[in-house]
């Protein structure tokens, strides 16, 4: 008896631990943004072995693609342009414009909605994508802001510096998102401490 004691402590302490280590890849939601645009999906996005996924459809619309899906094959085929990329849900390979590309973490299927790599289908349409620790969130940009926008970001960092106070929360989280866009690290930590999401 005391052996099967032990054996279930020691199984549960495993658990446990493997457990903690699933919980601690991320802090909270992860949240994405496309051109400063929060995205909200069906299915919450996850990250797994450093990936973050999304579901397959409102990523690749979202970003302009056209989206086949062969449920029997399970393969996924999305046309931008001239872009064409071809993946296989699980498959490690995906091609893009008939080059092969080594996937790190391949699509998967969760609760009947098939998730994909957003760095993975940001990139082979053609967008940038940055991951931004602090608030747990991805950055997609396929556009690059425009000159007013930036001359809205320099004036607001040149008037109120340290102090985001006369800011409605509309208008940080818009700032928040501009600063995500062009690698301003100071002014989306500064913003975060004020309150922006």
């Amino acid at each position: 008896m005391k052996k099967l004691g032990f054996a279930l402590l020691v199984a549960g302490m495993v658990g446990a631990c493997f457990a903690g280590a699933a919980a601690a890849e991320t802090s909270g939601p992860i949240r994405v943004s496309i051109d400063g645009d929060r995205q909200i999906y069906s299915v919450d996005p996850i990250q797994m072995d450093g990936s973050v996924l999304v579901p397959m459809r409102a990523i690749f619309e979202s970003l302009g693609a056209e989206l086949h899906y062969d449920a029997k094959t399970r393969v996924i085929t999305a046309l931008k342009g001239d872009t064409r990329i071809v993946l296989q849900v699980g498959g490690h390979v995906a091609q893009v414009n008939g080059k092969e590309v080594n996937l790190h973490q391949p699509a998967i299927v969760i609760r009947g909605s098939t998730l994909v790599p957003v760095r993975f289908v940001s990139e082979a349409l053609g967008a940038e994508v940055k991951w931004v620790p602090q608030a747990n969130a991805v950055s997609v940009v396929s556009w690059k802001p425009s000159p007013e926008n930036m001359q809205m970001l320099q004036i607001l960092i040149a008037k109120y510096g340290a102090s985001l106070e006369p800011l409605t929360q509309a208008q940080k989280d818009r700032l928040l998102r501009l600063a995500e866009l062009q690698d301003m690290q100071p002014l989306v930590d500064l913003l975060i401490q004020n309150g922006a999401k």
